[in-house]
């Protein structure tokens, strides 16, 4: 509904009013003929009335159309002054940005000053990174021929390791050999093969205390088992060798005093032993002729120092 509507029904309403007003006068002035000159007064104050109603109405649409007038004119400041606060932002950073690029100018400015007024420190210093540089490289490539080299080490240590068990077990294939042959002096032998054990020991020892690398300790190894295994071959061939002159007393061939048993870590024979070893029966007793890890028990750690110098 519009204005203009709503000020004709105001206006058919106050049309609607008087007429009834008007009406109710009429019929009690027509019944009370003595009230005529209250009546024109009354008249005259409603007329009065309904002027000063219209006039406030009329006021009132005014104020209403001022209201909607202010309304707008603060709605298009509001959006002035959102406008102008985007230009105040605007201009912040742009003069930001100018200050910056001001400073950059100065420092740029500088430094072309202490370039102009320094060339040859410029100079220096540009050769003395190169020379860092280039001792850098040198440095690199030094620890890379290090490592090279430590690898060949390791590899001649090894190969070293090597041809020394192959002369060991040559040596102790020889010595064995010849200890067969010249079984007549039976103590001889038996220095010899611990001569040939403490050369032994002592090996295994210095290449226990040296820096050897993890992965060739497989040498080592090896090296103990073929010095026991031929140890042990070594005793069982004197062991049987020793029974045969035993049982044949009577040889062609000189044989000297052999060492005691006592220092080749063997006990000595009683009768019942040789009782037991009769010439009909050779083979009764093979497994007792055999020496195992039980037999050199009697070989403790300050009689293998004080001969073979083995800790």
């Amino acid at each position: 509904m519009t204005t203009e509507s709503k000020e004709e029904v105001s206006s058919v309403e106050l049309r609607m009013k008087q007429s009834q007003g008007e009406a109710a006068f009429s019929s009690h002035l027509r019944r009370d003929t003595a009230s005529v000159h209250w009546q024109e007064t009354l008249n005259a104050l409603h007329r009065e009335c309904n002027d000063l109603l219209e006039l406030t109405q009329q006021q009132a649409k005014v104020s209403e159309d001022d209201l909607a007038r202010s309304s707008f004119k603060i709605a298009e400041l509001e959006i002035l002054l959102a406008d102008y606060k985007l230009r105040a932002d605007d201009a912040k950073v742009r003069h930001e940005r100018s200050a910056q690029k001001n400073r950059q100018i100065t420092d740029l400015k500088a430094q072309v000053a202490a370039l102009k007024a320094g060339g040859d420190c410029r100079d220096e210093v540009k050769s003395a990174v190169e020379a860092m540089e280039l001792s850098d490289f040198r440095i690199a490539e030094l620890e890379i021929l290090l490592e090279e080299k430590r690898d060949e080490n390791t590899m001649l240590r090894a190969q070293l390791l090597s041809q020394e068990e192959k002369r060991l077990t040559a040596e102790m294939l020889s010595s064995s050999s010849v200890q067969e042959q010249e079984m007549g002096n039976s103590g001889g032998l038996g220095q010899s093969v611990l001569r040939k054990a403490g050369k032994t020991l002592s090996l295994i020892d210095k290449l226990r205390r040296s820096s050897v690398p993890r992965k060739h300790e497989k040498v080592l190894f090896k090296i103990g088992k073929k010095f026991l295994g031929l140890v042990v071959t070594a005793g069982s061939k004197i062991r049987a060798l020793a029974d045969r002159a035993e049982h044949q007393p009577n040889t062609s061939r000189p044989i000297s005093d052999p060492p005691s048993r006592a220092e080749f870590g063997w006990r000595s024979r009683t009768p019942a032993d040789s009782a037991e070893r009769q010439p009909t029966r050779p083979n009764a007793n093979r497994a007792s002729s055999r020496i195992t890890p039980e037999s050199l028990q009697p070989w403790s750690g300050e009689s293998r120092e004080a001969m073979f110098g083995y800790v």
